[in-house]
């Protein structure tokens, strides 16, 4: 059927009908050169629709996995693909309208595989591959997925130099080739090896590596390789360095530590760190599994890393120069560390509100100067975020304007409403990212968690951000509001912040300013890091191990969210924001193991029901009533002590001071005993370790006519190990033969099983640091008692200012209660009663 209009004025007419829906002209010619449609316009409408399922693919792939392409790539898809896919959504929207001007417009294909566009295979290959679609919805993601990588390695390969260009476009050819037999009926079977998820460049080329075999398939794993290999020279051209992983066969951890240099205010020292996981290669999974943080376990032996160029590794550095400077090095972390009210890296009151003046100036256009290529209206709004939320630079630029907290899918969005309190930040918090319990177990057993949540914009950062974010249109789809690259605004901010430090003085700079809410935050009465790292999304290695325990509720997040920000408004000499919109939930962000309080007292429950039904049965009692105590005591020390997963947490005498309550725990050293730690018994449990030795003695009668080996073994005062002098033997489980068994996580995992409590045995620590925070326990008293410190803030270290009485009374005050309230009682074996 032939068009009312002749192909030269197909594009024309096309734009004029969606001028209306706000489409830029610029915006809609950049689209028609990406995807070079050929000169016939039937079913043109099927291929909009499809890429608005590819570029929303797109736009995730290039927000999560943005480092894994070039530079140019990703600044082609930041500044481009929100526009494209708004001109695509609307084309869809509209595309009964169109076809009444252009005919056929809305034409279906004689199928999904089979384009009406034989004519143009070769001549419009991309256009021809996007077209195709796989209408099984099991299949569909997996395709779209295969477009969306198709798309970016096109971006990858369209500034090539014509030597590379003429290689580069036979490759794409047979690539889209490929990707057209994919729809195809006769490829669901090899499409459905594909991956179904967003990955980056690199793993989906490990992914697709396996069908370089197949003919009809292998161009696209070819294509894909010719990418990589040229974003690697281009990387290379421009001085970015690529880091492989560690081959060996131990866990190592590095992270950087920031803090002020002493003679220039405005620039930062910095000392890298690496820790060495203890352990082999089992020990580590065991501990992953039973939802142990790995940082936990780092050696008390850490390595400085200095940049220092040389003919050798040292750097050319004496043995007696690499000492001292390790020595300073070690200086310099425990003084990061210790982040002591008056640190030098926070914002003064007056540095605080001459920044803030600064801002609004800026925002206001009063200060008449240019900052690069960044408006200034631009840059205020990149400064407001980063300063009201502590985020990094990468994650400002990310930032996106949404219509709901469900359509955010980048870590920072905005949401904004129709009255000045209802505005809201969406923040996408730090989590752990382990998945050793499925999601539709851990639901019933654990505190319901959030992926994402909302925080009150202030009114002040809102008055500096409004004039920047209104130059967007209504966010029915979420629209990125910064196109530039971070060293972009880097520069610009730097510039900025360098003029308000030479009129207004101060030592004001973007670091200073990006980490000050942040510092607040973890100081703060009531708070602690593990609030702040939620918050403002900083990857802080004081946090790591206390994040990794802990879920704060969204409630108690707004609250210091809210008491933070008012603060930051006093020192400017503002008014404070009422912040009386806030949004109640039962949700909490953090960890995903926390268990119920519901969840413990069953777990009690259970365990004195099977007590007591061991304590009465006939055939192999002293078997099962020894296992059932023994799961018993472990399961309340656990709990009274935050004891780790490991292999033997009873407490010997030598260890305990009955006089005070003190004990000393030894649960994840190494023989310079550094991680040691103080904690203080409750009643509770020294009474059921008398009662378990108590059990023990009398056991050994029944052995001694059983199993003389283990009878005798169980007398022995030697232990091998670290520890010497063991009066009272080992914990133990017995088999139905009558040998013993160690208690390990694996066995107690398998009794718990039984009675069908699924959590891993560490979660009893995921417990007790969330409880005892929500109950308002002192965090210096948290961390002591469950082994959270780094070096330089160590409880009884020598800058500690922790009274042991104040110690126990605290923990005397909020533990109790959480054990009470979970229903832990004293129990006995055999020879003894609970009386």
């Amino acid at each position: 059927m032939q068009s009312k209009v002749s192909y030269q004025d197909f594009s024309a007419t096309l734009y004029d009908a969606l001028k209306h829906c706000g489409v830029k002209q610029g915006d809609f010619e950049s689209l028609m050169r990406f995807i070079d449609p050929p000169p016939k316009y039937a079913a043109f409408a099927t291929i909009a629709e499809n890429l608005v399922k590819i570029f929303q693919h797109l736009e995730y792939i290039s927000l999560k996995f943005a480092g894994g392409f070039s530079s140019q790539t990703r600044s082609t898809l930041h500044a481009n693909l929100s526009a494209w896919l708004h001109c695509c959504e609307m084309i869809t929207a509209n595309c009964r309208e169109i076809e009444t001007v252009l005919q056929d417009f809305c034409a279906p294909g004689k199928s999904s595989y089979e384009p009406p566009y034989r004519d143009f295979f070769g001549t419009h290959p991309l256009f021809v591959a996007l077209w195709c679609r796989k209408p099984d919805e099991a299949l569909s993601r997996r395709y779209e997925l295969v477009q969306a990588y198709l798309c970016l390695l096109y971006l990858e390969l369209q500034t090539l130099g014509l030597g590379k260009r003429q290689k580069a476009e036979s490759a794409k050819e047979k690539a889209c080739l490929a990707v057209r037999k994919l729809a195809r009926p006769e490829f669901e079977e090899t499409l459905m090896a594909f991956p179904d998820r967003a990955m980056s460049l690199a793993d989906f080329r490990n992914i697709v590596d396996s069908f370089s075999i197949d003919k009809h398939i292998s161009p696209i794993p070819h294509l894909i390789k010719l990418a990589l290999r040229e974003i690697s020279v281009r990387d290379r051209g421009k001085g970015i360095s690529v880091i492989r992983r560690s081959r060996g066969s131990f866990s190592n951890s590095k992270q950087v530590i920031s803090f002020a240099a002493d003679d220039d205010s405005g620039s930062m020292d910095s000392i890298t760190l690496l820790s060495v996981e203890q352990g082999n290669k089992t020990d580590i999974a065991e501990r992953k599994h039973n939802l142990t943080c790995t940082e936990e376990f780092a050696s008390s032996r850490q390595f400085a890393v200095f940049d220092r160029s040389g003919p050798d590794p040292s750097g050319g550095l004496s043995e007696k120069q690499r000492r001292r400077m390790s020595v300073g090095a070690a200086s310099a972390i425990a003084m990061s560390n210790q982040r002591l009210p008056t640190d030098w890296d926070r914002l003064t009151a007056y540095e605080v509100a001459t920044f803030l003046e600064g801002l609004n100036d800026l925002s206001q256009m009063k200060i008449k100067r240019e900052y690069g290529e960044v408006g200034s209206r631009e840059l205020a709004a990149f400064l407001t975020i980063a300063f009201w939320l502590s985020a990094t630079a990468e994650d400002v630029r990310n930032v996106v304007i949404v219509p709901s907290k469900e359509r955010c899918k980048t870590d920072i969005g905005i949401l904004l409403a129709g009255n000045d309190s209802g505005h809201r930040w969406i923040v996408k918090p730090r989590v752990s990212e382990l998945k050793v319990i499925p999601d539709k177990i851990l639901a019933p057993l654990t505190l319901p968690i959030a992926k994402r949540y909302e925080l009150p914009i202030p009114v002040s950062a809102l008055n500096t951000m409004i004039a920047h974010l209104m130059q967007f249109p209504e966010p029915f789809f979420p629209a990125r509001i910064f196109s530039r690259e971070s060293a972009e605004y880097d520069l610009a901010a730097k510039e900025f912040l360098k003029d308000i430090r030479r009129r207004k003085g101060g030592r004001l700079s973007l670091e200073r300013v990006s980490m000050h809410l942040h510092g607040l935050i973890a100081q703060l009465p009531g708070s602690d890091i593990t609030a702040a790292i939620s918050i403002s999304r900083r990857n802080d290695p004081l946090g790591w191990v206390p994040l990794h325990y802990t879920s704060n509720s969204i409630e108690r997040l707004q609250g210091i969210y809210a008491q933070a920000c008012n603060s930051v408004l006093a020192d400017a000499g503002l008014r404070k924001d009422l912040f009386s919109d806030r949004k109640t939930s039962n949700r909490y962000v953090g960890s995903r193991f926390v268990p119920k309080t519901d969840t413990v007292k069953d777990l009690v429950c259970k365990l004195h029901t099977r007590l007591h039904d061991a304590r009465n049965v006939e055939k192999d009692r002293q078997i099962q009533l020894h296992n059932a105590m023994t799961v018993y005591t472990v399961m309340l020390i656990g709990y009274a002590t935050g004891f780790r997963a490991v292999h033997d947490p009873l407490l010997q005498e030598a260890e305990i001071d009955r006089e005070s309550g003190f004990a000393v725990i030894s649960d994840k050293d190494d023989d310079s005993f550094y991680n040691a730690r103080i904690v203080w018994l409750p009643e509770i449990c020294m009474q059921q370790i008398d009662l378990y030795n108590s059990h023990l003695a009398a056991l050994q009668r029944w052995l001694f006519g059983h199993n003389l080996q283990l009878f005798f073994n169980s007398r022995e005062k030697a232990y091998t190990g670290r520890q010497t002098n063991r009066v009272n033997p080992a914990l133990f489980l017995l088999q139905k033969n009558k040998n013993n068994l160690p208690v390990q996580p694996s066995y107690l995992k398998e009794l718990l099983g039984r009675i069908k409590y699924p959590l891993p045995i560490n979660s009893n620590r995921h417990f007790l640091r969330t409880n005892l925070l929500q109950s308002g326990c002192p965090v210096e008293v948290i961390q002591a008692f469950l082994g959270h410190w780094e070096r330089g803030v160590e409880p009884w270290g020598r800058y500690s200012g922790l009274s042991p009485l104040v110690y126990r009374d605290e923990l005397s005050k909020h533990l109790v209660p959480l054990l009470e309230e979970a229903g832990w009682t004293k129990e006995s074996g055999l020879g003894r009663s609970n009386g």
